[in-house]
């Protein structure tokens, strides 16, 4: 056995402060990748450990374990490596009665054969102490999957691989390392994994027991058990969450009892899938008392989420850490590109805040290969001033890593953040470069909203539909679609007897297509920007903003931007958006953009409340809707390009004219047609006033 104490080879720095930092470690000369395996703090100082993937020519082993003491600046202050000894575990390291113990396995030993779980024990200063072996059956290969440290006892975690099924297996050893019992867990021919265990508000233990399959048929579906037992390690209770994809879970006990734990499928609701779960379980196991989707989930707004950690804060906040699939995130896609995250909620599952975090690429051509790497945060620790310390990961994704030299530049380097207790970093601006995303719930894309349409089939015939949306009740390409429903109760075919298909995210509606989503609303546009027609195959099939104005006042008081736009090539179609609406068209008619469309939007409602009637109907055809007592007029034809006529049930005796900018250019007596024939191109606002009291406003449009 050899160690080996270096100093730091390399550090990428984001920004240095006395107070928080962001840092990439490269370690170990020839090393392809630094991956971190454990975070333990003391009052002053973070201990990581961590596995370099070194010596690749050798026959013997693959990787060698670099325990690292860091002060809370990020400035390495010591460290040894140890080339034969190592294991890929998030809780690989305790720091106990001043001495820091790892556990892993060795790595020398050929991993077809029986192997040991071991321990190395080093003084608070890096110097070695001692190492300790724990044997294993010799005919199985056994894998370290944890340390713990509980009430003056140690507890370590591991899984026997080989032969199928694997089994679990937990040591509980004393102070003096010497064993006080070994457990086993199997269950048929599933293959199981223990992990996180820790101790109960009663002096009892809990940990999960995650359940798969090998081949053949198993007894029990996949999932996980939270597994509550004595200290002779004897099972009082348990709870089972059938769960059919099984990323990396978490399980926190925490101080009042409760069970915090991470999930992808509800556990209220087998059938509802989601990727990016916390549940709470209460003490006596026997119910969920809440079980949350994380913001921006990946069936509604594009974000999948592999939850690593999870801590509960001296104030009795959760924070939870991992990574966030970014469909955003320059050089990948969803499936390939992910982000560190951080995220605070309280006890009772208000989410206080969510940051993810991003790092540059500073190797290749950012044009080519993007301007970030991919990273996770892996595990949390939080320091007496309620900072937070971070580990993780920070990798080259496989787009960029073809193009890198692994012995030149590590493929995945340890990360190692101190942010303040809201996830910020000095240096790092909070509100640019951590994100946090929305998550208000859609405004249009949801079974709370409906509308009335007219459309138009004859001169003297008019068709009235009314359009909701289903319940969550489509999936397809990971991510959820709601159907559109005409008439209240029929499928979504409608007047173009297609079926449709939406989603909303970020302020912007999708419609589903075998080719990629089409999107058809942008709400988030600025003055002058332009949106591609949907189904259009041309680049210049380009709708333009020539106005946004904050001017849609709803009827619950609600303030919201209306966008007016311009159809390439046709004067005659001019569509105007309110923004979680939809066109004043009707909600399909932005496919009707080169033409001039047959469909009218009446009415907008929220749980059967009027929130929008179209001052151009002004008739909304529900009878449980109130009739409104205000008075209204419209302006017709509207766009035009001679004359306009005020029509409606309203006194008035002085009409005003203003340009989109709001100055004043005419006024007229108590006439109902008014010749535009010499107003320039553009868009304009009437205003009537009886008295001197106005009585509202309307725009009309001057075209060719």
């Amino acid at each position: 056995m050899r160690y080996l104490l270096i100093l730091l080879t390399s550090c990428i720095c984001i920004e240095l402060s006395s107070q928080t930092f962001s840092r990439i470690y490269d370690f170990g000369n020839g090393a392809l990748e630094n991956r971190f395996s454990g975070l333990t703090i003391t009052n002053d100082k973070i201990i990581l450990n961590s596995i370099l993937f070194c010596n690749p020519d050798s026959n013997l082993y693959k990787y060698c374990n670099a325990v690292s003491i860091f002060d809370l600046n990020g400035l390495i202050e010591n460290q040894v490596i140890i080339d034969t000894f190592g294991g890929l575990i998030n809780n690989s390291i305790v720091y106990l009665n001043e001495k820091i113990i790892i556990s892993g396995i060795n790595s020398k030993d050929v991993i077809s054969k029986g192997r040991n779980t071991e321990i190395y024990i080093f003084d608070k200063k890096l110097n070695f102490v001692n190492s300790l072996k724990y044997p294993g059956d010799p005919n199985k290969v056994v894998n370290n999957e944890g340390i713990r440290f509980i009430d003056s006892s140690i507890y370590l975690m591991g899984v026997y691989l080989t032969p199928h099924p694997s089994e679990a297996e937990i040591y509980k050893i004393d102070k003096n390392y010497n064993i006080v019992w070994k457990k086993n867990f199997n269950a048929g021919s599933s293959s199981l994994e223990c992990d996180e265990i820790q101790a109960t508000h009663d002096g009892n233990l809990a940990f999960r027991l995650k359940i798969g399959h090998s081949a053949g048929v198993s007894p029990y579906p996949l999932g996980f058990k939270i597994l509550k037992i004595n200290q002779e390690g004897d099972t009082l209770k348990s709870y089972f969450h059938q769960d059919n994809i099984i990323e990396p879970n978490s399980l926190l006990v925490s101080k009042d009892g409760h069970y915090y734990f991470n999930s992808n499928r509800n556990p209220l609701d087998y059938y509802n899938l989601y990727f990016g779960r916390l549940n709470k379980l209460s003490p006596s196991m026997d119910s969920i008392i809440w079980s949350i989707i994380l913001p921006n989930n990946s069936l509604t707004n594009g974000r999948i989420y592999s939850v690593e950690d999870i801590i509960e804060a001296k104030n009795g906040d959760i924070v939870i850490c991992g990574k966030v699939w970014d469909n955003e995130v320059p050089g990948g896609n969803e499936n390939s590109v992910f982000n560190g995250f951080i995220m605070r909620l309280t006890p009772d599952a208000n989410i206080l805040w969510l940051k993810v975090y991003k790092n540059p690429q500073n190797l290749l051509d950012k044009n080519d290969f993007g301007k970030h790497r991919v990273s996770v945060v892996k595990a949390l620790r939080e320091l007496e001033n309620g900072n937070l310390i971070a580990a993780g990961e920070v990798y080259y994704n496989s787009n960029q890593k073809a193009q890198i030299n692994p012995i030149e530049n590590e493929l995945v380097h340890l990360w190692l953040m101190v942010t303040d207790s809201a996830g910020c970093l000095d240096g790092y601006p909070c509100e640019e470069r951590i994100r946090l995303y929305n998550t208000v719930e859609p405004k249009l894309v949801n079974t709370e909203v409906s509308w009335t349409e007219s459309i138009y089939n004859h001169p003297h015939q008019d068709q009235i539909k009314r359009y909701k949306f289903s319940k969550d009740s489509i999936f397809f390409r990971n991510d959820f679609y709601r159907e559109l429903l005409s008439s209240d109760d029929d499928t979504g075919t409608n007047f173009r007897g297609l079926n449709r298909y939406f989603k909303e995210e970020n302020n912007r509606i999708y419609e589903y297509s075998t080719f990629g989503d089409m999107l058809l609303y942008d709400f988030s546009l600025n003055l002058s920007d332009t949106i591609k027609i949907p189904g259009g195959t041309s680049s210049f099939e380009k709708m333009k903003v020539i106005e946004v104005m904050d001017s849609t006042i709803l009827l619950n008081g609600e303030r919201r931007r209306t966008f007016t736009l311009v159809c390439p090539g046709f004067g005659e179609v001019i569509p105007i958006w309110i923004e979680g609406i939809g066109s004043t068209l009707g909600f399909l008619s932005v496919y009707d953009c080169d033409f001039p469309v047959s469909t009218t939007l009446q009415c907008f409602y929220k749980n059967d409340s009027l929130l929008y009637v179209n001052p151009v109907v002004n008739a909304c055809l529900i009878s449980s809707v109130k009739k409104l007592e205000t008075q209204s007029f419209v302006v017709t034809p509207n766009p035009t390009n001679d004359k306009i006529e005020i029509q409606g049930m309203i006194k008035f005796d002085k009409i005003n004219i203003y340009t989109s900018s709001g100055v004043k250019i005419s006024k007229n007596t108590d006439v109902s047609v008014i010749d535009i024939t010499n107003l320039p191109l553009g868009i304009y606002f009437i205003e009537l006033e009886s008295d001197g009291k106005p009585l509202g406003k309307q725009k009309f449009i001057k075209i060719q």
